[in-house]
């Protein structure tokens, strides 16, 4: 598997994958030219945010469109075009260049992501994850209380009760029994 950026899933964002060649010796050509042949096919590698553990499956003609549609950003680097990231950039946790780098290359690539992390996730990534997960929660939260209050800012001011035409309902008295 060669070294390369990872892409959340469209589905999962705590997924990520990406496409890649594998070359697999072909056993019955190679005995016949007397020489190792081998066969290149495309492969999807997915690992959890979380984990280190990763699986690898052939690109069958009848799955490919489904990991296509699973994982569109690495199929579009795969081809050679960048996927635009979505989200809050890292650099708002006050990262330098190279962590950005380094998270990147993990697959953490938003704030939205890094918040997404589990503790064991954290502790894979190294020293300081955890406070880093909860300054990229802190920040999410922040986003969404002011998205509200831009919200309810924006709705239309609270105007008087709507007055009703006619004649007013009648108050039923209660008359007292002697």
């Amino acid at each position: 598997m060669s070294e390369g950026k990872w892409y959340p899933s469209a589905n999962d964002r705590s997924v990520l994958g990406k496409f890649d060649f594998l070359d697999v010796e072909d056993l019955a050509a190679s005995r016949a030219a007397d020489e190792k042949i081998y066969k290149r096919f495309t492969v999807l590698y997915e690992r959890s945010i979380n984990g280190n553990e990763v699986g690898c499956r052939k690109m069958r003609p009848g799955e490919q469109n489904q990991h296509i549609e699973r994982f569109p950003d690495a199929w579009a680097a795969f081809k050679g075009s960048a996927p635009k990231a979505e989200g809050i950039g890292l650099e708002v946790l006050g990262l330098s260049e190279n962590e950005i780098t380094r998270f990147n290359l993990s697959g953490i690539e938003s704030v939205e992501q890094m918040a997404l992390l589990s503790d064991e996730g954290c502790r894979n990534l190294g020293f300081g994850m955890i406070t880093l997960r909860k300054k990229a929660i802190e920040i999410l939260a922040e986003k969404k209380a002011s998205a509200l209050a831009a919200a309810i800012a924006a709705s239309a001011p609270i105007s008087e009760p709507i007055k009703r035409r006619g004649r007013p309902p009648k108050v039923v008295q209660a008359t007292a029994a002697a």
